[in-house]
């Protein structure tokens, strides 16, 4: 058996660290977890991700996992769906990737075990946040997918470099779900919020609670989801020994 590789895992936002038992993980810079595992928590975007991405490489990496989570376009998925891409779509350009064939069936290996493991298999790049009526359109033009902003950059260095790369994505929204803007415009680009207690306080208040107990009972389902794989894909020996 090869060596396993130093595998470098790219996540945008704090909460998605958060999974492999960080408390307040390092921003935008590379965190050592094990050996022959390095994570590096990017900030939201393709720029972020593409950065952090060469930066990882830079770093002795030699293959990289994008982590996190991620909307669905399918009104067949729900928060807390697993999903491993195999096709990576950028919406803006229509460039196409397709995962490396050796990463994508050991991490579909390691996840056996687990419930909820999507059939989904095309991922869309998107450079912003979309509405429910982006995505249902985007349904029709992609069926059955997922969408992040940031698996395309990461995909991209890893192409540039010659290195496996995979995708590992847990749906935190629904096709349908509306994420409210007077909520997210208060976060960071890691997801943290960045702003006065009373403006976090007055958005709060503008949201119904019903729609913050759906956002809330869907990121648990989410966080739950990426913690179990994270778990899954460490706990037998090395993370991806392929």
């Amino acid at each position: 058996m090869n060596d396993p590789l130093r595998l470098g895992v790219v996540c945008a936002l704090a909460d998605e660290a958060r999974v492999f038992g960080l408390k307040r993980p390092s921003l935008d810079r590379e965190i050592i977890l094990r050996p022959n595992l390095r994570l590096w928590v990017s900030g939201m975007g393709a720029a972020r991700a593409g950065a952090a991405a060469e930066s990882l490489l830079k770093a002795g990496c030699d293959a990289l996992l994008s982590f996190g989570y991620c909307g669905a376009l399918s009104p067949g998925l729900v928060p807390g769906s697993l999903v491993l891409p195999s096709l990576l779509v950028d919406a803006e350009s229509g460039e196409e990737f397709e995962a490396d064939s050796g990463m994508h069936a050991a991490l579909r290996q390691r996840l056996t075990a687990l419930p909820h493991v999507s059939s989904a298999h095309v991922l869309v790049g998107s450079a912003r946040v979309l509405g429910v009526e982006d995505k249902r359109a985007w349904d029709r033009r992609w069926p059955g997918a997922v969408v992040d902003m940031e698996s395309c950059a990461i995909a991209r260095a890893a192409r540039e470099h010659g290195v496996p790369w995979g995708v590992l994505r847990a749906v935190l929204d629904r096709r349908d779900d509306e994420i409210p803007s007077s909520l997210t415009r208060l976060l960071d680009p890691w997801g943290r919020w960045d702003a006065p207690l009373w403006q976090r306080l007055t958005a709060v208040m503008g949201v119904s609670p019903r729609r913050l107990w759906m956002l809330a009972h869907s990121q648990k389902k989410a966080f739950d989801a990426l913690a179990r794989s994270a778990r899954c894909l460490s706990d037998s020996g090395p993370f991806l020994p392929f």
